[in-house]
């Protein structure tokens, strides 16, 4: 979806209802304005779409549900009444999209305002950064995810990353090398020569060996024989992709 096109204009829907009784909805605290704030998604559809509310409507301070939806930090609401715009070709007024600019609290929200970004991909990255967070230092070795074993570096230090499995005694380098993720093991592996004796008092190259022991991937055994290093492996990924 294209970032909304904020030009100014009236705008009438078809389903609209009467005026509303803002004093009374708010008091009840039925009203877009508060399902908005709230980021109650389920609850500002019903009121748009089945008891007729508009979605774009001014409360007593002029402000909108999409307004809230900014300054509150609710991506999902966004997200919803961007497709009503869209969908009824209402074009945000620009003093009102200056006011949602202005009180917009978080920079991914604020790029998709100035439409440098789409609010799918707003979500989308932090949903990403959400389950990265959730994720154990093995499992993001068993994923490849080089990303959250950069977290953990950085949230727990090289620890983190050497620590066997209370379970399985399987190190992230292990999992990582196991699962033939070329990045993560190469990013591991210079860790783990790097830290390892320090962190655990053993041998690093014990524990290279063991992991070799039972791969069986060439590239794995170059990677972990240090004959590959993490910037070749991006070389590698980036010669694949351009002969697709």
């Amino acid at each position: 979806m294209e970032p909304v096109s904020y030009r100014p204009q009236a705008s009438t829907l078809p389903f609209t209802s009467k005026p509303q009784d803002i004093a009374h909805m708010s008091t009840l605290n039925r009203t877009t304005w508060f399902a908005a704030k709230q980021g109650d998604v389920a609850t500002l559809k019903q009121l748009v779409e089945v008891e007729g509310h508009r979605f774009d409507e001014l409360d007593v301070e002029l402000k909108t549900p999409f307004y809230y939806g900014c300054t509150l930090d609710r991506p999902h609401v966004l997200h919803y009444l961007h497709k009503l715009y869209i969908a009824f070709n209402v074009v945000m007024p620009e003093d009102q999209h200056a006011r949602c600019t202005v009180s917009c609290r978080k920079d991914d929200v604020r790029l998709y305002l100035e439409g440098k970004a789409t609010i799918e991909s707003v979500i989308a990255k932090r949903d990403k950064a959400a389950r990265d967070a959730a994720l154990s230092v093995w499992d993001a070795a068993v994923e490849g995810n080089v990303g959250c074993l950069r977290m953990w570096l950085k949230k727990a230090g090289p620890a983190a990353l050497m620590q066997a499995h209370p379970v399985t005694g399987r190190t992230p380098l292990y999992e990582a090398s196991h699962a033939n993720h070329a990045a993560a093991s190469a990013f591991l592996r210079q860790m783990y020569i790097q830290h390892y004796e320090a962190e655990t008092g053993k041998p690093c190259q014990e524990h290279m060996d063991e992991c070799h022991l039972t791969i069986t991937s060439d590239l794995m055994h170059q990677i972990l024989d240090g004959k590959m290093s993490m910037q070749d492996v991006f070389q590698l990924n980036k010669a694949k992709s351009s002969t697709k």
